[in-house]
């Protein structure tokens, strides 16, 4: 597990106040409703491991929401949000 104790660490001498981000596309889609299933299937052939990730045709996001090394990353900020749509996301 991850402590706030961790929290001193400065970045370029700054340190770390609010991060925040958009839950599409950091949490991934299932699918794109605007964009047809044959070519996001085929979407890795164009955007590689990118598209993998956006996807969740792997394991990253329980791989950075489990890792030591992603949480320490994020702990060392006071405070931590994601936004996110409940509908109409079409990312």
């Amino acid at each position: 597990g991850v402590d706030s104790a961790s929290a001193a660490l400065q970045i370029l001498g700054l340190e770390p106040a609010h991060f925040a981000t958009i839950a599409t596309p950091h949490l991934g889609v299932r699918s794109l409703p605007w964009c047809p299933p044959p070519l996001q299937r085929l979407s890795p052939m164009v955007a590689g491991r990118t598209a993998e990730d956006l996807f969740l045709r792997n394991d990253v996001l329980a791989t950075m929401a489990t890792s030591d090394l992603h949480l320490r990353a994020l702990s060392a900020f006071a405070s931590r949000i994601a936004y996110a749509n409940t509908a109409l996301d079409y990312m």
